[in-house]
């Protein structure tokens, strides 16, 4: 038999394309000539239509006696994914041999223009390869079949509908070959014969006011899984997704809508209406800002409409800016403010100096994305200034109010890095562009955060507040500056902000300077749930009169007093006042406030900077609940000398009822006996944790025993263990009697244990606590560290390792 020079079969679509579907590198034979055997099939190819080939032509083993598969190296994904052809995928499920090649495009580009071309029909060929010089897909065609394009089929049905047909017409012409029955047909050359290019980023664009619904309806058929979108002047993507034209148009719908890229919400079909070219209207169901659909319905990156679009029914807006809903800042509210409203200053390019008005806001380039965002940042050089040159009229300022409306949650910093500023606040108002003081009437939660000492402040901020106002947090830098300014607040929230929960009030770093705080208009609010100050208030009857608020549950409030003359010491109180449903305190040098107050409802009790702490601790056991009490903080950054256990502690050791203690800073030891009378005091605990207490009375790993006796669910602790303690032994072990098996981790504080045996360190805990994962060892200060207990702690941790998994 006579074989001709090896040629290649080409299997393509029927209009040319610049890709290659798949192609199949064969033996072939000259027209008319009998084959005895069957062919060494070398088979290129990658996607989903080539495996649909591959199929077809596995299945018919009378046309082929080897097969080997040719397709693309695999590629690297995010997260380290490895990403694998579908073609590798099949081969291998078949046992076929596999071969890589470089990447290359493959796309089926030709099918995909004749949807986004509308046409009727399209098809596949099977033809021999030329030489690229000649043409491509320009060689004698072996067979050739149409297809209908079914009406509304998408790119993957006419994908499968091509592959079934492709795979059967090169086994047929296969077949006719081994036969010498095959014969080609020449292709007469045509200029005119249009190519399919490259699908690419451009073509997933869509333009209201060029195409029309039914364009943008084939664009999406053509390119899913690949998603249509479109581009908001502010540079946001929006991707829509099973985008439909609306045969009958809904009446008013066009004069709603009175030109090319408005959108409103139609209950009625639950979906978004967009006026589109030529009068047309796309209903879209979906869309998302991200280039994909998640399956699952509750996945926070799946966006339903019905979900974010019902705010649009009577505001009409362009290019689908409703998507915009719950915003934390006021880049949206100002980025869709008239583009001619603003001036622009580029510092790299002008000479000028930097302005030094407050109503300059800078726009930086936000690092971490890849798209521009307008953030407004205070004196950051070598960027943009714009301000404002010229009064909203009142058709924007009717739009601005529709997305003022939606802000909710609104949080300012001041902080010289890429956040919020407060001089974008002043560019809305220094112009008297808006006289309201409801210029965001929505909104539920403020928080500014001011950590920049330079410049002014901002006394427009409370024209953004509004009667529903529930959440306000403020935290300045000089108490000298800005105490004036807190304490306007203070006076204007009771009439403007009725409705009032929580309230913080704080400075940072703390400072207190003698600086004073007036809280008596604090008490007007009826609604306030949660007060909290680190400003020095005036004087304890301010502090009780906080009694007459109705449903008060946190408090928290700083008595200190620097040396000062002019403050006057805060005065005994005769008559008692009651807080009916207060649950958590926190003051600071309040003994006099405990021994005033009356405290029903209390269940969790911080305490700092405390001198007459054993008047404190007394006063709480009297004037609280002790069978409600289930927390009590005790933190002293200065440790207190002159104390003693537990004549001291008496008062906290009658709350029986304890669940949480901490304790810290205070200048005497806890013994074993000490963790023992704790133990017996607190059967309930569940976290106990002593830190930075005195040495004078050693703590030992026997200490541990009460605790894990008497506290069945105690399930966190953080003592101090001594220098030096007695030795352990294995014998020492069954008089321990008990376990704990919540305990899972123990914080040990500067604990050196010298004198101790590794093995029965690590027997002993294991034993005590049988499901102990974790030894956490803090404040080792590098003078006088002994460097014989960090090996042994090395030691009992491999010991536990091997025994219950522990980590130290």
């Amino acid at each position: 038999m006579r074989f001709v020079t090896p040629s290649v079969l080409r299997f393509s679509s029927s209009r040319r394309t610049g890709a290659w579907a798949c192609c199949r590198r064969l033996s072939s034979l000259s027209e008319n000539q009998q084959v005895q055997e069957p062919f060494k099939v070398l088979f290129l190819g990658r996607d989903e239509f080539s495996c649909g080939i591959l199929q077809k032509l596995h299945e018919a083993t009378d046309v082929w006696s080897s097969l080997d598969v040719v397709t693309s190296e695999d590629r690297m994904g995010r997260n380290a994914r490895t990403l694998v052809t579908p073609m590798k995928t099949l081969a291998t499920k078949l046992g076929l041999p596999v071969h890589t090649f470089p990447d290359s495009k493959d796309e089926l580009s030709s099918s995909q223009h004749a949807l986004l071309d509308n046409q009727a029909e399209t098809g596949v060929s099977v033809t021999e390869m030329q030489e690229f010089e000649k043409g491509l897909d320009a060689g004698p065609i072996f067979g050739q079949v149409t297809h209908a394009i079914p009406p509304m089929a998408d790119f993957r049905q006419l994908r499968h509908g091509l592959s079934l047909k492709g795979g059967d017409l090169l086994v047929d012409v296969l077949r006719q070959m081994l036969a010498g029955k095959a014969t080609s047909v020449p292709q007469a050359p045509d200029d005119n014969t249009p190519e399919a290019p490259y699908i690419d980023y451009e073509d997933s664009l869509v333009n209201f006011s060029t195409m029309t619904a039914g364009d943008i309806n084939r664009r999406f058929r053509a390119l899913w899984p690949k998603i249509t979108r479109c581009y908001l002047k502010d540079g946001n993507g929006i991707y829509l997704f099973k985008p439909e034209c609306v045969d009958t148009v809904p009446e008013g719908i066009l004069s709603l809508l009175s030109s090319p890229g408005l959108a409103t919400y139609d209950d009625s079909s639950s979906s978004l209406l967009i006026r589109c070219a030529d009068d047309t209207i796309l209903r879209v169901p979906q869309c998302s800002t991200r280039g994909f659909l998640y399956e699952d319905p509750k996945h926070q990156s799946r966006r339903n409409l019905a979900a974010f679009a019902r705010t649009c029914r009577a505001t009409v807006d362009p290019a689908l800016r409703l998507l915009w809903r719950e915003q934390t800042g006021l880049d949206n509210l100002i980025r869709i403010l008239p583009a001619g409203i603003w001036k622009e200053v580029d510092f790299e390019e002008d000479t000028r100096p930097m302005p030094e008005s407050d109503s300059d806001v800078f726009v930086s380039r936000d690092p971490y994305r890849d798209k521009r965002v307008w953030t407004f940042c205070p004196q950051i050089p070598k960027s943009n200034v714009l301000s404002v040159q010229r009064l909203l009229e009142f058709s924007e300022w009717k739009r601005f109010d529709y997305y003022a409306a939606l802000i909710k949650v609104l949080r300012i910093n001041d902080n010289e890095s890429l956040e919020w500023s407060p001089s974008i606040l002043t560019s809305l108002h220094i112009h008297q562009s808006c006289l309201r003081r409801d210029l965001l009437p929505n909104l539920k939660e403020f928080k500014y955060v001011r950590m920049n000492t330079s410049g002014n402040t901002i006394p427009q901020i409370p024209l953004l507040f509004s009667r529903c106002l529930k959440v306000f947090e403020v935290r300045i830098p000089d108490v000298n500056k800005d105490i004036h300014w807190v304490q306007a607040l203070i006076s204007y929230f009771p009439n403007a902000c009725p409705e009032m929960e929580h309230i913080r009030l704080s400075a940072y770093p703390p400072t207190h300077v003698g600086y004073v705080i007036d809280i008596r208009p604090i008490t007007r609010f009826s609604h306030l749930r949660s007060f909290m100050c680190d400003l020095q208030i005036e004087d304890l009857d301010t502090a009780l009169q906080l009694a007459q608020l109705p449903k008060l549950e946190v408090l928290s409030l700083d008595f200190r007093r620097p040396h000062f003359p002019h403050l006057a010491p805060p005065r005994k109180i005769v008559h008692p006042c009651i807080f009916p449903c207060l649950k958590s305190l926190t003051c600071t040098q309040s003994p006099e406030f405990i021994q005033a107050s009356r405290l029903p409802a209390l269940q969790s009790f911080t305490i700092k900077h405390v001198d007459g702490l054993r008047d404190s601790l007394n006063a709480l056991r009297e004037h609280c609940t002790p069978d409600l009490m289930r927390r009590v903080t005790i933190d002293c950054p200065e440790k207190l000398k002159g104390l003693s256990f537990p004549k001291d502690m008496q008062g906290l050791l009658d709350l029986h009822a304890l669940e949480h203690v901490s304790i810290s800073g205070f200048g005497w030891g806890l013994g074993d006996d000490a963790l023992e009378t704790i133990a017996v005091a607190w059967p309930n605990l569940k976290t106990l944790l002593v830190r930075d207490a005195s040495r004078s009375k050693p703590t030992t790993l026997f200490g541990l025993v009460p605790l894990v006796r008497h506290c069945p669910d105690l399930a966190s602790i953080s003592v101090n263990l001594s220098f030096h303690q007695p030795s352990i032994s294995q014998r020492d072990l069954p008089e321990i009697g008990c376990s704990n098996l919540h305990l899972e981790t123990v914080h040990f504080q500067d604990s050196y244990i010298e004198g101790l045996e590794s093995d029965a360190v690590a027997a002993f805990l294991s034993h005590l606590l049988p499901n102990l994962r974790r030894i956490n060892l803090y404040h080792w200060g590098p003078v006088g560290r002994p460097p014989s207990s960090i090996q042994k702690w090395s030691r009992v941790e491999k010991l536990l390792k091997v025994s219950a998994g522990a980590h130290v």
